[in-house]
């Protein structure tokens, strides 16, 4: 079941009792090329072919996943922390890397709170972007009308 997507990529759910298994049977699909040497599935033979599905987290498998929106998500890699990834458009990198954590994204999923917010440019005023999927859309509908009462 695909659970978020974007341009180039997709989440999807895959229950199984064993991936690594599935996964080679089906190899053919697959660029392996980020696994460990050491992984039974690794092969530079898919690396950079385009169509082939590539792990976002190499062998590592991701302990959870929230995506509040596209652009905006957190991959949690608990056993790698090099491979757990948060991503959140409009927002400084730099910010992101020293304030945002996943607990934010599971805090706003879970209880609709405001989880972390960060100064960032639009135009010429300085805005404070709510990370929440839902506050977002009324947060804009809100700026436009107030834009358009001056």
């Amino acid at each position: 079941m695909v659970t978020i997507a974007d341009t180039d990529s997709f989440c999807c759910l895959i229950q199984t009792h064993d991936i690594y298994r599935d996964m080679g049977e089906l190899i053919e699909l697959f660029d392996t090329s980020n696994f460990e040497a050491t992984h039974p599935l690794y092969s530079e033979e898919n690396h950079r072919v385009l169509g082939k599905f590539k792990s976002e987290t190499g062998s590592v498998a991701p302990r959870e996943f929230v995506g509040l929106r596209a652009k905006m998500y957190s991959l949690h890699v608990p056993a790698d922390k090099k491979q757990s990834k948060i991503r959140a458009k409009g927002i400084k990198k730099s910010h992101i890397k020293k304030n945002v954590r996943h607990e934010h994204f599971l805090n706003t999923l879970n209880n609709a709170r405001l989880a972390a917010s960060a100064p960032f440019d639009v135009g010429i005023r300085t805005l404070v972007f709510v990370v929440n999927c839902s506050l977002t859309v009324s947060y804009r509908q809100r700026l436009n009308s107030e834009n358009n009462a001056e």
